[in-house]
This record gives C-alpha cells, sequence and structure tokens, in this order.
C-alpha cells in the first residue's frame, strides 16, 4: 500500500513539474507590437517565434530562418540586444588577421552579428584552436619536438 501512494504522490509532483514548464508566456502588447514591426514576414506563421523570459526581458528567438538570431526586448518594449547567426565572411579582414596571427590553426566555428540598444554592432566569433599538448606526469608541458 505504501508503493501505491509513494508512486502517486510522485506521479503527481511530475505532473505538476511539467505544468509549470509549458506554462505559457504572456508577452506584453508593446513587445509583440516591437517584434511584428521588426520582423513582419515571420509573425505570419506562429511557429517562427519561440519566446522565454531572459531575467526581467523577453527574448523573442527566430527559428524559421537559414540564420537564426534573438531580439531581448524589456517589458516596454524597447529593444536591448538583437543576435543574428552569420557567416565567416561577416567577419572584417582586420578581423580574421588578428584571429589568424593570435590563434595559429584556429577555425571559425559560429560567428554571430550582435547590435546592442545603441545599434552599436559587433561581432561575437567562436573558434576550435587545434593544438596538440603534451603533459608530463607532474603536469608540466613537455615541448613536442620540433617547436620553439
Amino acid at each position: 500500500m505504501k508503493k501505491y501512494i509513494i508512486v502517486i504522490v510522485f506521479g503527481l509532483f511530475l505532473i505538476n513539474a511539467t505544468a509549470q514548464k509549458t506554462e505559457k508566456l504572456s508577452i506584453p502588447p508593446k513587445v509583440m507590437e516591437t517584434v511584428k514591426a521588426i520582423y513582419p514576414q515571420l509573425m505570419n506563421n506562429s511557429n517562427a517565434v519561440k519566446w522565454e523570459k531572459e531575467g526581467i526581458n523577453y527574448k523573442a528567438n527566430m527559428t524559421q530562418s537559414e540564420y537564426p538570431g534573438y531580439t531581448v526586448l524589456d517589458s516596454t518594449g524597447k529593444v536591448l540586444r538583437m543576435e543574428q547567426k552569420t557567416t565567416e565572411k561577416s567577419l572584417s579582414p582586420k578581423a580574421m588577421t588578428y584571429l589568424k596571427a593570435q590563434y595559429p590553426g584556429m577555425t571559425v566555428d559560429e560567428v554571430w552579428m550582435v547590435t546592442d540598444d545603441k545599434s552599436a554592432t559587433t561581432y561575437k566569433t567562436k573558434i576550435s584552436i587545434k593544438h596538440d599538448l603534451v603533459f608530463d606526469p607532474n603536469g608540466e608541458v613537455v615541448k613536442p619536438k620540433g617547436s620553439k
């Protein structure tokens, strides 16, 4: 009998936890109006925008694009930040020269164009660096043969 009670209580706990996670997010009208103005072509498709909270702000994730992105807005509809995935070609030649000089052997995995609330644009990059490191049993780096 105790086993059944435990199973029932556990089941009710899971149902309650699931219900809280799937609760629909209420988006303020000003926030919705701003997103509709920025992305009118996406707003016709209800699956194109996925909403979530980011702290006290709202995040509209754009999912129906070759280059996904998102916009973070406050409750008044003011755009705080926009990020859109782009390609390595978006980086300036100077940025690529810097990356290649500072991180030899690296590959650019992702590039995101970030626009802040003052319309300043920056590019966030994620890189992979391919280096072979050799350590001795004490954790000291052993320089491979032929390295300087």
